[in-house]
């Protein structure tokens, strides 16, 4: 089962302007990985690529406050495959990719929802609005 886990930095905990941590994806046999990152602007860059995804593109994934990049390729069969160097995950189709966006979404956003310096965020409203929509399945 894909997963996308966003992991907060212990020593500093939830911050919601600067809210540090890793993200993790992993399909149960591999894992993708982008350590002591910003994991606000990871999700909204991946939010992004589902978009770009639904349009059958293959779109490169990066925060400017990062030299990481993250590859995904749609394939033939619709599996969406996240790749970062020599390590790569996929999700068996878009929308389990979506699911599990969603799911990391709301997972962050329990961290700094409460925070009065969420409301300042903007990539925090972009995360809700991603969480709070029904995923799109294709027909």
């Amino acid at each position: 089962m894909f997963k996308i886990n966003c992991l907060f930095e212990k020593e500093t905990g939830t911050d919601a302007m600067n809210p540090l941590g890793d993200i993790e994806f992993t399909d149960g046999r591999s894992t993708v990985a982008v350590r002591t990152t910003y994991i606000d602007s990871w999700l909204d860059a991946l939010i992004k690529s589902v978009y770009r995804i639904r349009q059958g593109e293959n779109p490169e994934v990066a925060i400017p406050e990062e030299p990481v990049i993250l590859y995904m390729k749609l394939d033939e069969s619709g599996g969406v495959t996240v790749r970062e160097g020599n390590y790569a995950v996929r999700a068996k189709d878009s929308l389990a990719f979506e699911e599990a966006l969603r799911v990391a979404c709301g997972s962050f956003l329990e961290g700094v929802t409460e925070q009065e310096e969420a409301a300042h965020n903007p990539a925090i409203r972009e995360i809700k609005a991603f969480w709070a929509m029904p995923a799109e399945r294709s027909g």
